[in-house]
């Protein structure tokens, strides 16, 4: 009986050990903790910001793409930058699809034409979006509506997070447009 107590002693050390080890591999490298499950995940954004008039222009500008692709009547085109943060919690190297559209009172006049999508490189992860909206004349109030979805989603899968800016006019309608 004595022999059975030595061996359950050692390999009681050994797990102890090995316990201790992987808890200082944790302790000096995070990065290499297991994510959470999708479960745990969560993404919330900011209020989004509103900036116009920006033309298209002066989008490319802003974000450093060349003019040469687009006609001076497409470089003119009235706008807005619309800006958000977004904090991702739970969703390392996981990609969260992103949505907007813009509301004219109810109506979906206009949303984007590609796919977004932000990657996080850690399990908590601040990161900003912007993009540009182009504004029909004459009409709004206008709001952006902001969405992020969890990684691969379903038609019908509900968004982690979604804002809305506050109502703003169309570009025609702001002093010196």
């Amino acid at each position: 009986m004595g022999e059975l107590s030595t061996t359950v002693k050692a390999v009681g050390g050994v797990a102890g050990a090995l316990a201790a080890v992987v808890g200082l591999v944790f302790l000096f490298f995070p990065d290499l903790r297991p994510t959470g499950t999708p479960d745990e995940g969560s993404a919330t954004f900011s209020k989004p910001m509103v900036e116009q008039p920006v033309t298209f222009g002066q989008y490319l500008d802003r974000v450093e793409i060349p003019r040469d692709t687009s006609t001076a009547e497409e470089l003119r085109r009235p706008g807005a930058l619309v800006s958000v943060q977004v904090t991702i919690k739970g969703y390392r190297n996981q990609a969260l699809p992103l949505r907007w559209y813009l509301l004219d009172g109810p109506e979906i006049v206009a949303q984007q034409s590609r796919k977004h999508a932000l990657t996080a490189d850690r399990n908590d992860a601040p990161a900003a979006w912007s993009f540009w909206v182009e504004l029909p004349p004459g009409a709004g109030p206008f709001r952006v509506v902001v969405e992020i979805y969890p990684p691969n989603p379903k038609r019908g899968t509900v968004p982690l997070d979604d804002e809305r800016t506050d109502p703003f006019p169309d570009a025609s309608t702001q002093p010196g447009a």
